[in-house]
């Protein structure tokens, strides 16, 4: 007998439940962020960031979601003694873990949903040597990067329009992010701009004392750093002072900050709809199938050998 979902968070499941999903699907999403100095801003925003769009895509493609991925390498942020240090391969070590787990427990389509861009690195390492050791092909991707791709946008933070409450169709500069703590049931955790702008790492007093509320103000050094950092943090770097990172203002009270979650939850789902889903755990399933019953057949004697896992199911 198959009974409606009580939750879609694995954890939040009990084993029945997820022995039930699992009799009719294999997808699970894996959210992984990173605990690092974020301005004014709670340390675990970008894991906050993956969880939530995990949370709305897996509704869209009936999967499962595994939280609490929330410790990996930081980068530049090290300089942060909030900021939790991973290695890049711990990061691997733990993930690889995870991974092989998720597959004996029966999840085909494993689909790793990252918010931090030296999460990019170690992963590459992680889909590469999980699929010569299991033969089974898993997806890491940045969501951010699929929804532009296809002309979507999701503007985490826009440096050149600092005003923290939405504006007539001008968003927040911090709207986003909190529609991402609503998402996640967390809204509670964002403290208001009266509590934290002007703290040391935010940017509030490089705005103060113009005419023009919040305009753009320059980060010492941080075009620099930008420009060697490039898209996919090629180079290991720190930043030089806190206010590099995630620094823009927040709604100055609670009644903002839960009527620009409101704004960003809507935004941010309006966004991800726009967006079939469905194309990469389809694309995972036919690559897994052509794999199993094509290439392996006809090479599979001098590939790396795999460890024991479950038979592909088509």
């Amino acid at each position: 007998m198959s009974l409606p979902m009580r939750t879609r968070i694995l954890p939040s499941m009990t084993n029945f439940e997820v022995e039930q999903y699992l009799q009719r699907n294999d997808i699970i999403l894996v959210p992984l962020g990173v605990n690092e100095m974020h301005g004014g801003m709670p340390l675990d925003i970008e894991y906050v960031i993956a969880d939530g769009n995990a949370r709305v895509i897996a509704e869209q493609i009936d999967a499962l979601v595994l939280p609490n991925l929330v410790y990996f390498s930081a980068g530049g942020t090290t300089i942060g003694r909030g900021t939790v240090y991973m290695s890049m391969q711990d990061s691997y070590l733990y993930t690889m873990a995870i991974a092989r787990s998720l597959l004996s427990q029966g999840f085909r389509r494993i689909l790793f949903v990252p918010a931090h861009g030296d999460t990019r690195v170690f992963m590459n390492a992680v889909i590469s040597d999980f699929f010569d050791e299991t033969k089974c092909p898993i997806l890491s991707f940045d969501v951010g990067s699929v929804l532009r791709r296809f002309g979507v946008s999701i503007p985490m933070m826009d440096l050149h329009h600092a005003d923290p409450v939405t504006r007539g169709d001008k968003l927040g500069c911090s709207t986003v992010a909190c529609g991402y703590y609503r998402i996640c049931g967390r809204l509670g955790d964002v403290p208001t701009g009266a509590e934290v702008n002007g703290q040391p790492g935010t940017l509030q007093d490089a705005y103060l004392g113009h005419e023009d509320p919040y305009p753009f103000a320059p980060i010492p050094g941080f075009d620099a750093l930008h420009e060697l950092l490039g898209a996919f943090m090629p180079i290991p770097i720190y930043f030089d002072q806190p206010s590099n990172h995630g620094s823009q203002p927040l709604p100055e009270t609670r009644e903002d900050v839960e009527r620009e979650g409101a704004i960003g939850e809507a935004f941010i789902r309006s966004q991800l709809a726009k967006i079939d889903w469905s194309r990469y755990t389809d694309g995972l399933r036919k690559a897994d199938r052509h794999f199993q019953e094509v290439a392996l057949p006809r090479y599979g004697t001098h590939l790396p050998k795999a460890r024991p896992v479950p038979t592909f199911r088509p």
